[in-house]
Parts: C-alpha cells; structure tokens; sequence
C-alpha cells in the first residue's frame, strides 16, 4: 500500500487555525477541514485508487463515521480502550460526490483532563492515521523527487524548512516519501553555510539571476543527478514560505498512483496567506489576454462549504491552469535540458514556463502547498518594470501576439502607476516597455543582478512610520495612526481588512479622471497597496504604507508629473506601433535558444 495522505492537525510551527483541519463539537470530531478532506473526483481521475484503507489508532473514540459530501456512507464501530493501529477499508469507486472524510465520536468513559497534545476542547487527544491506496507493489509508478529551493538572504526560512524537511521526512522511517527525496538549496545571495552533514542536502552557491535563475540551476543540478539517483520529479519551492511537509508526503502518494495517461501531470501548490492563515490565495489560476484569472481572490476556506467548493475538488480545467513556483513539482520528462524557463529575473517567470508547458496538464491538491505573504503586503516598486517587460514577452508568446493587446499591456502599467500619484513607477513601467522591444538577444546579453540595482535605484523609497510626524500636522499623524492600528486589528481578528475598506468606481470617477479635473481635497488618505484607486479621488496629499512594516511615504498631486506620463504613454503609442511586429517576431523565432542547458551554463558563469 502507498499512503495518500495522513490525518493532520494544527501545528504552531505550520498553522494553528484548528478550523482548517477539524471542526468539533460535545461529542463529535469531524475531519472536515479543507487539509483532511480527500477529492474523490480528482483521485478516480487522474490516479489509480479504486480500493482506500484506512489506518487508524483512536483511543477514546467508540464510532467511525466515513462521509461523502455530508452524506453518511459508512459506520464502524471502535473499541475506545484500544490504542493499537487499525484498518479500515474506504468506499471510493462508488461514491458519487466531491469529497470523502472522516467524523469520530468521542466515548464517554474516555474523558481526560486537559492538556498538550489534547483537541482545542482541552478534553480529547487527536487519533492518528493516515489514508492508504491499496495497490499491489508492481502497478506503482516510481518516483524520486529533487526539492528545488532558491533563495536570496532568507537563512532563518532555509533553515527552519530544512529542519523540519529532516525531522518529518529524511530522518522518519515511517514517512516512505522521505527515502525518495534529494535537496538542492540554490543560494542566489552566496551567504549560506555550505557545511550541512547531510549528503542528502546540498547548497548552490549561484549568482543572483533572480527566481528564474535560481530554479533553473536547480533544475540543471537536479538533471545532472536523475541517472544517479534515479530521480523523476523536481519539487521548486520558495526559500520564504512556511513548508508543511505533509505537502511533499502527498504530492509523493499521488504521483506514486497517476494513471498512464496523466504520468506527467504537474503538481501545482495551494497558496495560503501567511498573515491570515484560512485563507487561500491561490489554487490554479488562468491568464488570458494579459488579465489574471483568479477565482479565488482571498477565500476562507476555514468553512467545510468553501473548502469542499467545485473549483476546488473538480477533476478539470488541467490543461489551462498554472502554478506559482511557491510549490510546484514537473516531471523530468518536461524539464528537459531543452526545455528550461526563460531567464526573466522575477515575475512572469512561472507563468510563462507553466504556460510553455501545460499541455501535460496541472493539478492541484490541498494540503499540498505553502504559506506565504500575501500580494497585498508591498508595493509595486522595481516589479513595474519586470511585470511590464515579462508580460509583453509572455504575451507574444504565448498569448497569441495580437498588438492592440499588447499595447494595452504596455500602457496598463504606466497609466496605473500615474493614478496612484507613483511616477517613479511609471517610468520603471516605460523602461520595461522600452526593454522588451529590444528583443530576446538583448535580454539574454545583461548581467541581470547589475540590470535590478539600476532599476532598484528608481524606486520610491518608504520610511518608518514614525517620519510622517515631521511631514504632516500631528492631527493628521494621530488619525492615520489610528487607522492603521484599526486596519492591524482587523487582520488580526480574521476580518478582511481591505474589504471594509472597499470604494466601488461610479460616474463620478470616470468623469472627472478620478478627481484630476477637480479642486483638490488636501485631507492626507492612507493608501495601501491593494487600495482600490477610487480612494485617491480628489486627493492632494497621500500617505503610502506598507501595512506590516509601516514603511511608509508622503506623495503630492503633482500636474506636471501626470503630463510627464501622459507623454510617455504618448511614445509607448508612437513605439510599440512603430517596432511592436519586429520585436514579436524576434522573440517567436528567437527565445528557443535562452532555455537550452548550454545557453543557461554560459549565461551563470560569465
């Protein structure tokens, strides 16, 4: 037998939001939170998993109750005194619902005192078990997964995912995935300890060429061992997310299972927000005519409703979705040394591979993923000029190359950095215009870590918070403290602060340019990164801050600054009709060479 997956509850070192693994009550354990749900439609799908068995030791428990949706298709009954480990066969092919999970009733004469290690109740210890395809031996695919993790100055996460990398999976007999897992920390910033006593752990020292550099070594190291350690997967996963590696037990189980047909599906990664942990971020998003898809934009899947949703659990939608490299693990029959990312630095770097590639197909588990911040903690800044240039080159090729669109792509970026009074970031926007029409041969002739500190020196630069009382009136000052202290608050209580903050487009704003052709209002407005834009309207003065930080700057309306981006929105026009035809065909019939072993060697040694 293969495990699939165990039954998981909060750790505080991974997540502690009880909701997302179980839901109780007085008398009943129910394992419906989204990680110990199992997808009934995408297993039947994609794996071979006909026969389930459960194994479970659930001392103080006297009923096993097995459902599908929230139907009860199974009941067994437990002797509550034992402690010892048990099997229980699962329906799974005849079922007809979404998902399966488990709901246990707790025995009276099983009550304890409070406790570590106890339910949130303080009254009941969690079983423990784990959920077992039942295949013979000869039928399972096999697999062994090179973990591919860039980082650039972040030892403290390398660290603490190592640790518990080691702990849960290569030092644990019990865990099969463990014995079928090498480690390669690509190290972009060079400031990593080489010394780690493990042959099964190694560090890259590598030039800091950026995410798309940084996988792609690892890529190349991990090819460089697949004969010798017979390896067939590598896993890329961020050097600053919270790994639970329950994530690599699944993903191991389930390619262990695919079907001939789905033998090189991708693994994608869930993404949940770090700072409001029940709350996923993304799981399968499309890009279309520059535009990104997201379908999920924040949902609280601490509800069994929302965690067990169609989008979620539906077996479809494969050959359309991409997965962030936050967690993402490709088969080496479409890594190839032929077939390697484009050296793009940052962003876009993963949806144009993910894209290049998804005729395999993608799918996505839960539990399967990481924590990480969210988009809505920074701004912009140096990524203006990387989401333009990359999105024009995704666009080209891979988004059909029609030039209105492209144009619109072009000037999206310039336009929506003016409205929000950021022209450093309007002509970060422009430069990346300007770059992409240089074609592929330019990109790849640029020393990208020189290319981002020049970039870098644009960018508006964000203070402590503390320093707006020497830019604004102290009335000022105490009420946007307040507001932001309100905006903290709220997140720490799992409200969606950006919610409330919510200011929908009228007529007005269409009208008046969001207030540009209007007597200003000088009232200061908090702006954050993922404000809307209407907030800004009529506004004189604006305080950016970052709301983690308090990083934070004081920006004017300024005329003379949005006639300087109406003009470059003007010669992004004039340019990109003028050289947009040549610089597509450049990039159709010239990137192949950038994602060759041999152009990827030369372009991390020179």
């Amino acid at each position: 037998m293969i495990k699939l997956q165990n039954l998981c509850f909060p750790d505080p070192e991974i997540c502690s939001v009880k909701e997302l693994y179980v839901h109780e009550t007085e008398d009943t354990l129910l394992l419906d939170g989204f990680i110990n749900l199992l997808y009934l439609e995408k297993r039947k799908k994609y794996t071979q998993t006909e026969r389930l068995v459960l194994k479970l030791s659930a001392p103080g428990y006297d009923r096993l109750t097995v459902y599908c949706d929230r139907n009860i298709v199974k009941t067994i009954p437990l002797d509550p005194a034992d402690r010892s480990e048990k099997a229980y066969p699962l329906p799974c092919e005849e079922l007809k619902g979404r998902v399966l999970y488990l709901g246990l009733r707790k025995a009276e004469c099983e009550k304890r005192d409070s406790g570590a290690g106890k339910s949130g109740s303080g009254t009941w210890e969690y079983p423990k078990g784990a959920v077992y395809a039942d295949l013979p031996e000869e039928v399972l695919r096999p697999v062994n997964i090179g973990i591919d993790i860039c980082t650039f100055r972040r030892e403290e996460y390398v660290a603490r995912n190592l640790k518990k990398i080691r702990q849960h999976l290569l030092d644990n007999p019990a865990e099969e995935a463990g014995q079928h897992l090498r480690v390669y920390v690509i190290d972009n910033g060079r400031t990593l300890d080489l010394s780690i006593p493990d042959p099964r752990i190694r560090i890259f020292p590598n030039k800091n060429a950026g995410g798309a550099g940084g996988f792609t070594r690892g890529m190349l190291e991990v090819l460089n061992d697949k004969e010798k350690y017979s390896l067939t997967h590598v896993l890329l996963m961020d050097d600053d997310a919270v790994v639970d590696p329950e994530a690599v037990v699944r993903t191991y189980g389930f390619l262990s299972t695919l079907k001939e047909d789905w033998k090189d599906v991708t693994v994608g990664g869930a993404l949940m927000d770090e700072n409001q942990p029940k709350n996923l971020l993304a799981f399968g998003e499309w890009w279309e005519d520059g535009y990104f898809k997201f379908t999920l934009g924040g949902q609280d899947v601490s509800m069994f409703e929302a965690a067990s949703a169609k989008y979620l659990t539906e077996a479809e939608h494969e050959y359309e979705r991409y997965s962030g490299w936050w967690y993402c693990c490709i088969s080496l029959n479409v890594v190839t040394a032929e077939n390697l990312p484009l050296p793009l630095f940052i962003h876009r770097d993963d949806l144009e591979y993910g894209m290049r590639t998804r005729g395999q197909g993608c799918v996505f588990l839960n539990g399967a993923g990481v924590w990480h911040n969210g988009f809505d903690r920074v701004f912009d800044g140096v990524n203006s000029y990387y989401d333009t240039r990359n999105s024009l080159i995704l666009f080209t090729l891979q988004g059909g190359g029609a030039a209105h669109t492209a144009l619109r792509i072009a000037l999206k970026g310039i336009a929506g950095a003016a409205l929000r009074f950021r022209m450093c970031d309007a002509k970060l926007a422009y430069q990346g215009v300007l770059d992409f029409l240089k074609g592929p041969d330019w990109l790849y002739r640029q020393e990208p870590e020189k290319l981002n500190d020049r970039l870098r020196k644009q960018v508006l630069q964000l203070g402590p918070w503390e320093e707006l009382k020497n830019q604004l009136r102290e009335a000022e000052y105490q009420e946007l403290t307040e507001e932001l202290d309100r905006f903290r608050r709220d997140e720490a209580a799992g409200i969606n602060a950006y919610a409330k903050r919510s200011c929908p487009r009228s007529r007005k704003h269409l009208l008046t340019l969001n207030g540009l052709l209007m007597k200003g209002d000088a009232k200061p407005v908090l702006f954050f990164p993922m404000d809307s834009i209407y907030r800004l309207y009529r506004k004189k003065t604006v305080v950016l801050c970052e709301p983690n930080s308090g990083r934070s700057a004081v920006i004017h309306r300024d005329y003379p600054v949005f006639l300087h981006a109406a003009v470059l929105m003007f010669r992004t026009l004039i340019g990109m009709r003028e050289l947009y035809p040549k610089a597509a065909a450049q990039w159709k019939a010239g990137y192949q060479r950038l994602i060759t072993r041999e152009a990827w060697d030369h372009y991390l040694v020179r």
